[in-house]
């Protein structure tokens, strides 16, 4: 149960954290590719970490949630399709924390892939758009 909650609170966090710096009209972009993997990574570590929970268990739990949302929001339904796209990339995400290295080196590099995976995504939703024009 604590896991079903930590999960859910990062995922309402990081909506938040996106719904921000929508608001301050922080470019796409920027927002997709830079601002929004530090901040749900920053999350989703802090928040496994200080309910001792295993990061991957909890970064899975984040991407059903994201999954879920993202699924309801775009298809006006749910979409495994969406949902194992969200759950997938963040679970690998938090195999950095499994490494025998440095926490703040972990940190990184989740952050760094999830911005990749973030910037081949908004590409690939934009050259679809242009597709269809």
């Amino acid at each position: 149960m604590k896991l079903i909650l930590a999960g859910w609170l990062t995922v309402g966090l990081a909506l938040l954290w996106d719904r921000f710096l929508y608001w301050v009209k922080v470019k796409e972009n920027i927002r997709v590719v830079l601002l929004i993997p530090l901040g749900e990574e920053l999350l989703k570590y802090g928040v496994s970490y200080y309910n001792n929970l295993f990061p991957p268990f909890l970064f899975a739990c984040f991407g059903l949630g994201e999954g879920i949302y993202e699924s309801i929001h775009l298809k006006k339904g749910v979409s495994c399709r969406l949902i194992l796209a969200a759950v997938l990339p963040h679970t690998f995400f938090s195999l950095f924390y499994l490494l025998k290295i440095p926490l703040w080196l972990s940190l990184g590099l989740a952050i760094i892939i999830h911005s990749i995976w973030n910037y081949l995504v908004l590409n690939f939703k934009n050259d679809c758009k242009r597709s269809t024009n």
